[in-house]
């Protein structure tokens, strides 16, 4: 008989080989360290922002800065940026920059507070700042108190006192104003020189003072839309936004609303209303959207289609070096005096702070945000004409140069400025005041100002915002 070889035990079922437990322990590892990777990358600011490295721990501390605009706006804050890290070494400042305008910013922005993930620094604009501002780091403290910025003593009182008011809500500062500034008058000069050979004899150029009455007649003298007119036809007047045409409800005696009350009626709003539909439907000195299609305000004065409109301080950079022909030609002026008086629209940017930032990240969030009214960078601002500075010994700053004179009717202009109305839902109401406005510029709505007005106040959200006292 044949010997039978002995085999080796079996493993029990289940049971791993040495191999493939080698395998396994090293398939887990690769994960965790893939797992704890992706975590990193995902969570690493968050951990950072909740869990900062302790201050004396020597390290570099990173702060989130965010702000919008075009290229110079990029560049104005940079060089800012390298000049604070330059004087703060432990600090670095990560440049968070949404191209273009404001709506943009300000729905990231929105996203950005919904996810508790505000950046350190940011700034914001009045209109959407009134439904953020709960979710804003009281910064009242920042400049009071302070003995010296830039070998100065310095407090709120250096700043101006509607850009303090705008960002103030209960009581409570909420942000600091940056830079802004009132609405005037463009006046592109070229277009009443055209008018003035077309018609033969001369047409008088807008001059101050002047009244509202005076304002529309050379509007009309403006408009040419003769076929015999060399190029094309050219028109008086822009027909601004409800925002921008506040000027002239305030210089009619109307107002839009008071605190949380609407107070849009009445006889001065109906008469403002009138002027704002006539403009275009009965003068028609304002071009309407099939006589200039697809075309905005800043291009149409800048080509010399519009010889008036209404814009801020922001705008002088682009008529510097845009306006068609004769570049010096345009001029500033206030909004013309109704019978209310004589009052402009006045807006600020203003830099708020995130209410969650802590310890050493705060104490730079708040350095920055003084370096930003620091007298060299609001001189700066003001240099470069992007806006009006908000620190009141930079204005004469401001005031220099070749357009010196148009820059100090700015300036002049914040004596008889305010701010506009700050109401619950502001963009919301915003929205629904200008799709409200369109129709009503309908060539087929027939209804009066006084209809329009009744019909305005009865929309739900106008309801739910002012006669309930504000809406979620």
């Amino acid at each position: 008989m044949r010997a039978i070889a002995p085999r080796e035990p079996l493993a029990p079922r289940g049971a791993a080989t040495p191999r493939a437990l080698a395998l396994r322990l090293l398939r887990a590892g690769a994960i965790l360290v893939v797992g704890l990777a992706a975590a990193a990358w995902l969570f690493g600011d968050t951990w950072r922002h909740h869990f900062p490295v302790a201050e004396d721990a020597g390290a570099t501390i990173e702060i989130r800065f965010a702000h919008f605009g075009g290229y110079e706006e990029y560049a104005l804050w940079r060089e800012a940026i390298e000049v604070f890290e330059r004087e703060h070494p432990r600090v670095r400042v990560r440049q968070e920059f949404v191209v273009g305008g404001q709506a943009l910013y300000h729905g990231k922005l929105r996203q950005q507070a919904s996810a508790a993930d505000l950046p350190d620094v940011f700034f914001v604009q009045v209109g959407p700042f009134n439904d953020l501002a709960d979710q804003f780091a009281d910064v009242g403290g920042v400049l009071d108190g302070v003995q010296e910025i830039d070998g100065r003593p310095e407090n709120l009182s250096g700043l101006d006192a509607l850009g303090i008011e705008a960002f103030r809500v209960d009581g409570v500062q909420r942000a600091l104003p940056i830079c802004g500034g009132p609405l005037l008058i463009y006046v592109n000069l070229a277009c009443f020189d055209r008018a003035t050979r077309f018609l033969g004899s001369a047409v008088a150029q807008p001059h101050e003072p002047w009244t509202i009455d005076e304002f529309l007649a050379l509007a009309s003298q403006a408009t040419i839309r003769d076929p015999r007119l060399e190029g094309e036809a050219q028109f008086g007047f822009w027909h601004p936004r409800w925002v921008y045409y506040l000027p002239f409800l305030w210089s009619f005696g109307a107002d839009v609303a008071d605190a949380k009350r609407w107070a849009l009626e009445g006889g001065e709003a109906e008469s403002a209303l009138t002027l704002y539909h006539d403009l275009l439907r009965v003068h028609r000195v304002c071009p309407g959207d099939a006589e200039l299609p697809q075309v905005w305000q800043d291009v149409a004065f800048l080509t010399g289609r519009v010889a008036m409109c209404v814009n801020g301080p922001w705008f002088e950079r682009f008529v510097e070096v845009g306006v068609t022909g004769d570049l010096g030609r345009f001029d500033v002026l206030p909004i013309p005096r109704g019978p209310g008086g004589r009052w402009t629209r006045v807006t600020w940017d203003g830099a708020a702070l995130n209410p969650s930032t802590r310890g050493a990240r705060r104490r730079a969030a708040e350095n920055f945000l003084r370096h930003l009214l620091s007298e060299p960078v609001q001189d700066r601002l003001a240099t470069q004409g992007l806006a009006m500075p908000a620190r009141r010994a930079s204005l004469d700053v401001y005031v220099t140069g070749p357009r010196a004179a148009q820059r100090a009717r700015f300036v002049e202009a914040l004596a008889y400025s305010r701010l506009q109305p700050r109401f619950p839902r502001f963009q919301e109401v915003d929205q629904l005041i200008n799709r409200s406005l369109d129709r009503y510029l309908n060539e087929a709505d027939d209804r009066s100002a006084r209809e329009f007005l009744a019909d305005l106040r009865a929309e739900p959200l106008i309801r739910a915002c002012f006669e309930t006292g504000g809406g979620s």
